[in-house]
């Protein structure tokens, strides 16, 4: 369906990245404030002026971004297409603390991303809706967002 796109599930810990004026910190799912590593911290700082919200993954010695919420306006209200584009035109190749999650829009690219994903064991792929508004917290049954696991887990 060409209102869906399709992103890896990683197998990181949710983090919010907030920069707000020169202060950078991290919230875990329960919205407590966590701090990731100076590098991280350093990268987001350097990213803008602006004050910025990032969603991602923290895989340790970086961070998988997968959506951006603020970026000197919420952008909350935004459909995830527009708000990818602010992301990848934020977030450039090459800052190793910080990376973008890919996007297929495509059938094709959605297919490939499928079974590259599954050949090489990754957890999953999530499916969004391109007009879909960021909605804090996990997403319905048959919501604006699915995941789909390659995996089982306890």
């Amino acid at each position: 369906d060409p209102n869906w796109c399709a992103q890896e599930k990683f197998d990181g810990k949710r983090r919010m990245l907030l920069k707000e004026g020169l202060r950078v910190v991290a919230t875990n799912r329960k919205g407590l404030v966590t701090f990731p590593s100076d590098k991280i911290t350093s990268a987001v700082a350097k990213l803008s002026s602006e004050d910025i919200t990032l969603d991602g993954e923290d895989m340790g010695d970086y961070v998988m971004v997968f959506d951006i919420l603020k970026l000197g306006k919420d952008l909350t209200k935004e459909g995830f297409k527009d708000r990818d584009k602010q992301l990848k035109a934020l977030i450039k190749p090459g800052i190793n603390e910080l990376k973008t999650v890919y996007t297929a829009y495509t059938t094709g690219e959605k297919r490939m991303l499928f079974e590259k994903l599954k050949k090489h064991n990754a957890e999953g792929i999530v499916f969004k809706h391109i007009k879909s508004k960021y909605t804090p917290g996990r997403p319905n049954t048959y919501g604006y967002q699915l995941k789909f696991k390659f995996v089982t887990t306890a």
